[in-house]
């Protein structure tokens, strides 16, 4: 069945997609396949989590919370509430309630049981239906008067959705800080409160309740007047915007047994109508804590900190799915509006359009980003608007429910311009001039990535809460794209509750719980990240200056499509001493660095003190305009501490790499990577790789060349005695079979290599011929006697044998010699 947004108080506002929109458009659009699972499933129609393209975590998540509804509720509009009934539901549309939520806390004042509860709650994390049973929590016109007089009733946080994640009061937003009275001191402590202030008031504080420590512990908090005469309590932003949530869950389990109990006795006292099983809903504590919530996100509240911390209310054990669970509020009301037959109907003719378009220019008619439509969405709160670019593609035609609750299975987003009103700006007629001059630059974006598109509808959404209404909005962006001479597109006026429905619709897809595989949302970033690089530390000498400092360097810009690919930057000691050394008077890095100043022993001291001072800051900033918020605590890249003896030892590292990258909901990740090697290890391998190296080639050089030179001076050897044999051949035997055999003088050389001196001794005993004393001599003489006859070659070999069998002979003058 089709899914429609019902009203909590027995009035219908139908939003089912009309059979009369499902138009055949073109014959790339197909019906989708049915789900895995679909003919097994009950009356729901889908088996839970058994859709492709779930993610196995939201899978679980569905299959483990499949007999509660999906809640969603809008605090960053007027507190709209939705929910998507469970499968034990006959009924599961898509209900929104009556009354919106607002986006104040309400807190009880001047009892001692409201106090109690509220304390028990903050202290213990228990016995949160007490707290609803004595604090009114919300309230249905969302009023902001933070003053508690002596005569009030209640206690109201103003926004507290609009402090999620903020660290400091010194880096909020100007505009704020106008809804709080606050302090700026940074040794301000949440124990000592003062019992005699009459409102509500920001402090700084750690998350344990002690002073803050300039960290990343660092939380901003209320403190709330509750009783005359006892202690303030402090409250942080996560934990006021965490009891909105759960009252959200708790009024969707009521409008549920309500529902339930109506169905039930309608079905009793009407005999023919049939007898559909219902089930009980139960408002124990325990079962609608445990309700799945998916929550839309405004573009200028997207900061790291406030989506962790949005992480962290959710889901405080699974992150992961937490985050999947995240939606750009702009995509929430796109999803919901689908639901309209009109806007349907507009999207679904600007794709027919665009297929004849490409078939006139011979263009792709089956997929490519020129057959989506594009949408342009306005929207603005009490706090901020945003202006998006986006197109819708996979068209999804079918009779299927999904097929008509989801027509496009993809939200790619192009532009974004998203920004908090400033402080001075609090009248509707400056807003919309604000919201005028950045449509202007957004259609100038436009202009350069997709020059000839235009969108062919442009949906406003606003609450009742914000100073511009539709109407006045509405009639700005006719006068603006007028004066720009843009065509103007059909203006569709979104209800109050659209983000909250369609944020249950993309949570209800993202779990698997409607048979349609999640909506993709290629989303851009609504913020900008930079690094800032300083050379030098905090307490070094000589910091007084910011030239020591760089600028921030932009490594993520706004609009970049998401996930963005990680940025990755090497560091080394070498390089940090440098840079010290090269600082300009205005505070930039020469490109010129002299390594070789500070490379070997004696730059150890200069490249330990830039490691240990060298350090970098990841900073964010939320608008075009604001300034640079620091993400998390200062990174020391280069520096490793080592715990001995409950004392603490900073090392000095030699290299390190970062990495840094943006996930697809915007949640910046950063990973340090780093061998833990000291400068001085460092150093001394270096020397060591040294002589390594240099020591393996003389190793190699003198293993080698040994040979070499030995087999040189063997073949030397050789061929001098050779030369001997013959030379004494010559003159000993002149004439002879042996004068001028070359072969039998090699022969009898090698023969006897090992034991000359009993060569000449066996020759001269043999022939009776003296051996020279001076070889060199000897021969010269015999080849100048030879010149005119040289020693001839193949004459015949005499038997090697001859000098072996003379060995057996006694001979009594060669024993004696050998004596």
């Amino acid at each position: 069945m089709a899914l429609s947004m019902q009203s909590a108080g027995g009035g219908a506002m139908s939003m089912s997609t009309a059979a009369m929109a499902h138009q055949p458009i073109a014959a790339r659009i197909q019906a989708p396949k049915a789900p895995p699972g679909a003919g097994a499933a009950p009356r729901g129609g889908v088996v839970l989590g058994g859709v492709d393209g779930v993610d196995k975590r939201l899978a679980r998540l569905a299959r483990s919370t499949k007999h509660l509804p999906l809640v969603s509720v809008d605090l960053a509009g007027c507190g709209a509430v939705a929910y998507h009934p469970p499968d034990v539901v006959a009924d599961r549309s898509v209900v929104s309630l009556d009354k919106p939520m607002g986006s104040d806390l309400i807190l009880a004042f001047g009892e001692d049981k409201p106090y109690k509860a509220l304390r028990k709650y903050l202290t213990k994390g228990s016995d949160l239906k007490s707290v609803f049973d004595n604090h009114p929590i919300v309230h249905s016109t969302a009023t902001i008067n933070n003053n508690v007089n002596s005569n009030a009733t209640t206690v109201v946080v103003p926004r507290p959705l609009s402090l999620l994640g903020a660290r400091r009061t010194q880096e909020l937003h100007p505009s704020l800080l106008t809804y709080f009275h606050h302090t700026t001191e940074t040794n301000a402590n949440a124990i000592d409160i003062n019992n005699n202030a009459s409102e509500v008031t920001l402090h700084n504080q750690a998350l344990d309740g002690s002073s803050p420590k300039g960290d990343t512990y660092d939380r901003v908090c209320f403190h709330l007047p509750l009783h005359p005469e006892k202690k303030q309590l402090s409250l942080l932003p996560d934990e006021a915007v965490e009891l909105l949530v759960q009252k959200a869950k708790f009024l969707s389990f009521t409008d549920m047994r309500n529902k339930t109990n109506n169905r039930s006795k309608t079905n009793l006292h009407n005999k023919k109508a049939p007898h559909e099983p219902t089930a009980t809903v139960d408002l124990e504590e325990e079962t609608f804590t445990g309700a799945p919530v998916a929550i839309s996100v405004p573009g200028y509240a997207s900061s790291d900190a406030a989506l962790e911390s949005w992480m962290e209310i959710l889901s405080k054990e699974d992150a992961e799915c937490a985050s999947a669970l995240l939606f750009p509020r702009s995509a929430s009301v796109v999803a919901a509006s689908l639901l309209s037959p009109n806007f349907l109907k507009i999207t679904m003719e600007e794709v027919q359009r665009l297929v004849k378009d490409a078939q006139r220019k011979h263009l792709d008619v089956e997929c490519g980003a020129h057959l989506d439509p594009l949408i342009l969405t306005v929207g603005a709160t009490v706090e901020g608007y945003e202006i998006t670019f986006l197109q819708l593609s996979s068209p999804q035609l079918g009779t299927t429910n999904s097929a008509q609750d989801y027509p496009f299975g993809e939200y790619r987003y192009h532009h974004a311009r998203c920004a908090r009103f400033p402080s001075n700006v609090t009248d509707d007629k400056t807003r919309l001039a604000l919201i005028a001059k950045e449509l202007t630059l957004i259609y100038s974006d436009l202009a350069v990535t997709l020059p000839e598109r235009k969108p062919c509808a442009i949906l406003l959404y606003t609450s009742y809460d914000t100073n511009t209404s539709s109407n006045n909005l509405e009639s700005m962006i006719l006068q603006t794209l007028q004066r720009q001479a843009q065509p103007t597109p059909p203006i569709i006026q979104c209800p109050e509750n659209s983000s909250a429905v369609g944020t249950v619709l993309l949570g209800a897809a993202a779990c698997g719980r409607v048979g349609q595989s999640p909506i993709a949302i290629t989303s851009v970033s609504t913020t900008a990240v930079g690094l800032r690089i300083s050379y030098f530390g905090e307490n070094e000498k000589g910091h007084t200056n910011s030239k020591l400092d760089s600028e921030v360097n932009v490594i993520f810009d706004f609009d970049i499509c998401f996930p963005a690919r990680p940025y990755a930057l090497d560091f080394s000691a070498t390089e940090c001493a440098a840079a010290r050394d090269s600082i300009t008077s205005s505070g930039k890095v020469d490109d010129s660095l002299d390594l070789k100043k500070f490379e070997g022993k004696k730059g150890i001291p200069k490249r330990e003190e830039a490691a240990l001072n060298f350090n970098i800051q990841i900073v964010q900033r939320t608008d075009r305009t604001s300034e640079w918020v620091a993400v998390d605590d200062i990174i020391y890249p280069l520096r490793s501490t080592i715990e001995k003896d409950d004392e603490e030892t900073k090392i000095a590292c030699e290299s390190a790499r970062l990495e840094v990258r943006m996930r697809g909901e915007g949640i910046l990740v950063s990973s340090l990577a780093s061998d833990g090697v000291s400068v001085v290890q460092a150093d001394k391998s270096a020397r060591f790789s040294l002589l390594q190296y240099y020591g393996g080639w003389i190793f190699f050089i003198l293993f080698f060349g040994g040979f070499l030179l030995k087999s040189y001076l063997e073949d030397f050897i050789f061929q001098r005695d050779t030369k001997r044999v013959l030379a004494y051949y010559k003159r000993a035997v002149p004439n002879s079979m042996h004068d001028g055999d070359e072969n039998g003088a090699r022969y009898l050389v090698y023969k006897y290599r090992h034991k000359k001196d009993k060569l000449w001794l066996r020759l001269q005993k043999k022939y009776g011929y003296p051996i020279p004393e001076d070889w060199t001599l000897f021969v010269k003489e015999v080849l100048e006697e030879t010149t005119d006859n040289p020693i001839s070659e193949g004459a015949p070999k005499e038997d090697a044998s001859d000098l072996d069998m003379d060995e057996t002979k006694p001979d009594s003058t060669e024993s004696e010699e050998e004596l």
